[in-house]
């Protein structure tokens, strides 16, 4: 019966949601995570690295938004664009393109998702993962 009433009185913990009403200032910030990250050095051959320390960041502009991905001594980089205030994120420039979903739980933001850069014939380079969490 201890038990029971133990059990019961544990709090519940927030799940991770969809940030399906987060309007821009939401998401603004600097974010650390791991990513896993791919580049093809030919069509048949390519360098892998997992579980690398990534930032990135997102800062309003004039126009709209700008993300700047890092992991250090291996992939850079860096997008502008607009925001239209739901769940996904995506950022598109020159030969690369910036994709994420954006998850909260209580007053923690954190995006989930996948950059990609491509060669002038449109062939895919290089691909970053990543899951990062906004630093409070």
């Amino acid at each position: 019966m201890l038990l029971v009433l133990i059990s019961s009185c544990k709090k519940d913990e927030a799940e991770w949601e969809w940030c399906t009403d987060c309007q821009q200032e939401a998401i603004l910030g600097e974010y650390t995570g791991l990513a896993n990250y791919l580049r093809f050095t030919d069509v048949e051959n390519f360098i892998q690295k997992n579980n690398q320390e990534v930032t990135l960041s997102l800062k309003e502009t004039s126009t709209g938004l700008q993300s700047a991905t890092s992991v250090i001594n291996v992939f850079y980089s860096s997008l502008s664009g607009t925001y239209d205030s739901s769940y996904y994120l995506q950022l598109a420039g020159n030969q690369q393109s910036f994709s994420a979903i954006i998850w909260r739980k209580e007053n923690q933001i954190k995006l989930v998702g996948t950059i990609k850069k491509t060669d002038s014939e449109g062939e895919i380079r290089e691909v970053l993962d990543f899951e990062v969490v906004r630093e409070e």
